[in-house]
């Protein structure tokens, strides 16, 4: 029998992806680490995705001003 983590999605402090406590109690140590690595994967590329969107908007703004002087 495999049990798997639902399909619903919890949001973790700093916006990442975490399990409600009761995984952590029926899912191997095996597959945790193997999830907490993908999970941490994922919150880096949304934390760069987020890092790059606050780049291009800076520079939308300092277009903006040279255009307007």
């Amino acid at each position: 029998m495999t049990l798997r983590y639902p399909k619903t999605r919890h949001l973790g402090p700093s916006g990442s992806f975490s399990a409600p406590a009761w995984w952590t109690l029926i899912l191997p140590e095996e597959s945790k680490r193997h999830n907490l690595k993908r999970w941490t994967i994922l919150a880096l590329k949304e934390e760069e995705r987020l890092r790059l969107d606050m780049e291009i908007q800076r520079l939308k703004l300092r277009l903006s001003s040279l255009q307007s002087e």
